[in-house]
This record gives C-alpha cells, sequence and structure tokens, in this order.
C-alpha cells in the first residue's frame, strides 16, 4: 500500500544543543516525541493506526522501564488512537484500563466519560478510576450532571 510522505516537523521549542548530556548524548523529552513524532505521524496519516499504536506503546513500556513517569497528554493520545481507530478498539482500552497499563489520572477519567455514549462501559471504567483516587467531589458531579 502506498501511504503518503511524512514531513519533518521542525522542532522549535529550544536549541537542540542544550538538549545534550555531559557526554553528548541526544537528550528527546516526552513532549519532543509526542509532538514531533507520534503525533506529526499520526496527524500525517504515515502509517496504520496499529502500528502507531503499537509504537506508542513501546514508547510508553520503555518509559515504565525506566522508571520515567508518563505524562498525561501520552496517555490522552493512547486512548484517542484507540477510540478513533476503524474500527475503535475498545477491547484494548478496556485490558489497558483494566490491568492499570493506563495510570489513574482524574483527566484520563474524565476523558473516558465523554466515550460513555460510544462504549457504556467507559462509564464504569470512570467512576472506578475516580474512586482510586479517592476523586469524590468528581464523582458527585458526574451523578450530578
Amino acid at each position: 500500500t502506498d501511504l503518503p510522505k511524512c514531513h519533518a516537523i521542525p522542532c522549535l521549542r529550544e536549541d537542540p544543543q542544550e538538549r545534550r548530556t555531559g557526554d553528548g548524548v541526544q537528550v528527546i523529552s516526552q513532549m519532543d516525541m509526542y509532538t514531533d513524532v507520534l503525533f506529526a505521524v499520526y496527524h500525517e496519516k504515515c502509517c496504520p493506526t496499529r502500528y502507531l499504536k503499537a509504537v506508542c506503546m513501546e514508547y510508553i513500556k520503555t518509559l515504565a522501564l525506566c522508571g520515567i513517569p508518563l505524562q498525561a497528554y501520552m496517555i490522552r493520545f493512547l486512548i484517542d488512537i484507540l477510540i478513533y481507530a476503524v474500527p475503535p478498539d475498545y477491547t484494548t482500552l478496556h485490558q489497558y484500563l483494566q490491568y492499570h497499563v493506563i495510570e489513574d489520572h482524574i483527566p484520563i477519567a474524565l476523558q473516558l466519560l465523554q466515550f460513555k455514549a460510544q462504549y457504556p462501559p467507559a462509564f464504569q471504567l470512570a467512576l472506578d478510576m475516580l474512586s482510586r483516587l479517592k476523586a469524590y467531589p468528581e464523582i458527585v458531579e458526574v451523578f450530578v450532571a
């Protein structure tokens, strides 16, 4: 299959020379990986969604193995990939949530609530996450809304 070529997006946030270790190794932040690689590939539709999902999960797994905390925007991106895939990959999303591959965060739970019409179990998954976080005001707000 012929896929469109990706266009490189220059990193304009800071001087790349300032992001090197003492021995000259280039440091790539999660934000760099997200904006300049993952989101750019997703936006340009350079590869199948299943491949991008696998790359994203490998990156997340590597961060976890190195003990680097995962930023919430990476989790939201993974959820978006799963939800907006054609067809949506609700089973994988459910497993990632159930087995805590996706860490508990209030914004993630609120994101899940947005998909309760398309995937009804998302409502319970979101409430369970809020409950584990002891985010009782948010739980009350969900039921009142």
